[in-house]
């Protein structure tokens, strides 16, 4: 697989609006809001509209790079954590991962993890979880790992 250099901002044409990836995203982040809005029923519409506006503004502002063919590939992102003696690396997409930053766990700081066959779920500090997959698993080669 070959990359670029070549960055363009990737809008969502009006059709990308009815993709399966962009309506999963939708429903994953509309599933959040009626969880922090304490599971209230009546809100349906209100949340899937919200979560739809904050999707569309995310993939508005992805920056990505361009692909050599006109096939738009998907744009992961990759974590590592260390757990006894093991290092697990967790790909996931920035578009279904809600509001999640890379900057938001800080190095060697204490993490809850739970496993899911090849899922690994992060509990993030705002008590939201981020589900990866794992991609690899290294034992740990440090000195006193």
């Amino acid at each position: 697989m070959e990359t670029h250099s070549n960055l363009f901002l990737q809008i969502p044409e009006p059709d990308q609006s009815a993709s399966p990836e962009f309506t999963e995203a939708v429903r994953q982040r509309a599933q959040q809001l009626y969880e922090l809005h304490g599971k209230m029923p009546g809100h349906d519409l209100e949340n899937w509209m919200q979560a739809e506006a904050e999707v569309r503004a995310r993939l508005a502002a992805q920056v990505v790079s361009s692909p050599c063919d006109s096939e738009k590939q998907p744009t992961l992102r990759h974590l590592r954590i260390k757990i006894d003696g093991v290092i697990y690396t967790g790909e996931y997409d920035p578009v279904t991962a809600g509001d999640y930053a890379p900057t938001e766990f800080d190095a060697g700081a204490p993490v809850e993890v739970l496993f899911e066959g090849d899922v690994m779920i992060l509990k993030r500090q705002n008590g939201e979880q981020l589900r990866t997959r794992i991609v690899r698993r290294e034992p740990d080669s440090a000195p006193g790992a």
